[in-house]
């Protein structure tokens, strides 16, 4: 999607641009979304068997302040409240009952408030081979916030663009909320660094998505990997994401509700004819 002429000055800024761009293929356009304390190895274990091509595990708090805040948060709900120094081996252990569906795509999902943090999991993650990273810039329970974790990233570009800098083999994504006050500020400014945009497409107040979220994230990131999220249940839903820019469709709500649900919309998928337009992530 080059958004310039052919031999226009600025065309070998955007062929550089692309050309270190992080790819993972998929399977097909579905991914299950992380959901703390629901999304550990069997739930997305049973995603994948139903069709998932990408599942994200987590979130998982990642910095000692962070953690400390999901021990509070789990005393009210579903919550993983792991130790720092425990998480690879807790993450390494769900990510093995995962890879026993050999076709599917493994993220995980943190929440991190430091470059160092980050730095030292994304380690971590290559010589796991995790597929993807997620950097959490989307939870928005006052404990994460208060400890500069979740959307409260949104409000620091510079610090995440220090995270994404350290990217070398495995492409990040960024999941974010559509509906913040910092939303266009955001990918802005980090619209050179972004392999993934993760975007919650929430519609304030009602029961369904803003699609001009989507639009707008691809016109700013002609070449990012736009995933659309937020109240998918039907294949009409993944067509309308896709047709408004999305290259994926991630599910939450809809899976914990019915695990089947990858398959169903597959299903329908596949008797529209769709079934070989979505099979390559460009991450950028």
């Amino acid at each position: 999607r080059l958004p310039v002429k052919a031999n226009h000055p600025s065309q070998s800024f955007w062929l550089r641009l692309q050309k270190r761009l992080l790819k993972i293929e998929l399977a097909n356009p579905l991914v299950l979304s992380a959901m703390s304390g629901i999304v550990d190895g069997e739930f997305a274990k049973k995603a994948a068997e139903n069709g998932a091509a990408l599942v994200i595990l987590g979130g998982y708090s990642i910095s000692k302040g962070l953690f400390k805040a999901s021990l509070e948060i789990s005393k009210r709900r579903r919550e993983f409240a792991i130790p720092v120094q425990e998480i690879k081996e807790r993450v390494s252990m769900e990510i093995e009952k995962v890879r026993q569906i050999s076709d599917v795509k493994v993220g995980v999902n943190v929440r991190v408030n430091s470059v160092r943090d980050f730095g030292e999991f994304y380690e971590y993650a290559k010589k796991e081979r995790i597929d993807l990273i997620e950097i959490d810039c989307h939870c928005r329970q006052l404990e994460i916030m208060k400890e500069g974790g979740g959307v409260e990233l949104m409000k620091k570009p510079e610090l995440v663009k220090e995270m994404l800098n350290l990217k070398t083999k495995i492409p990040v994504s960024l999941k974010v909320r559509g509906e913040s006050d910092y939303f266009l500020q955001f990918i802005t400014e980090l619209k050179d660094s972004i392999d993934v945009l993760h975007v919650d497409a929430m519609c304030p107040g009602k029961k369904t998505y803003d699609l001009t979220k989507i639009t707008l994230s691809r016109k700013i990131l002609p070449f990012s990997t736009i995933v659309g999220n937020n109240s998918v249940r039907t294949v009409k839903d993944v067509l309308k994401m896709v047709e408004s820019g999305a290259d994926y469709v991630s599910i939450a709500r809809g899976a914990m509700e019915n695990v089947k649900i990858f398959k169903d919309i597959l299903r329908d998928y596949a008797f529209r004819g769709y079934s070989d337009k979505c099979t390559t992530i460009n991450t950028a």
